[in-house]
């Protein structure tokens, strides 16, 4: 789950794992920075 903070949150690409492309705008001390991010590898993660 997302904090307020993070604006327009998307799934460009994929969705799971390796190749998934996402995007969102974050807000943040009176300042708004656009991200765009893609996963290489997926870890997992607990047991």
């Amino acid at each position: 789950m997302l904090t307020p903070n993070f604006i327009d949150y998307t799934v460009e690409k994929g969705g799971k794992g390796s190749g998934t492309v996402i995007s969102y705008l974050l807000q943040a001390a009176n300042r708004e920075r656009a991200y765009r991010m893609r996963v290489d590898e997926a870890v997992k993660v607990g047991c």
